[in-house]
């Protein structure tokens, strides 16, 4: 990117030195690879937890049964 194209010189690569990739770096490549994965797939599996329980509650009725009888 020529300088006149970026004319508010933003960084062509942006850097973040987060814990968690302070940690992954220091592993060996397979290792960080295989690390990355896992955390991937729990994080995957905790936002469908939520999401299957938000789906659950929104399926319930707003009202006990018992009191729509009555």
């Amino acid at each position: 990117m020529k300088p006149s194209e970026n004319p508010m010189n933003f960084p062509d690569v942006v850097h973040t030195d987060s814990f968690l990739s302070r940690q992954l770096a220091r592993l060996p490549a397979p290792a960080a690879r295989a690390a990355a994965r896992t955390l991937s797939l729990l994080a995957g599996m905790a936002v469908a937890v939520v999401l299957h329980y938000v789906l659950y509650r929104v399926g319930l009725p707003s009202k006990p049964f018992i009191y729509v009888a009555f």
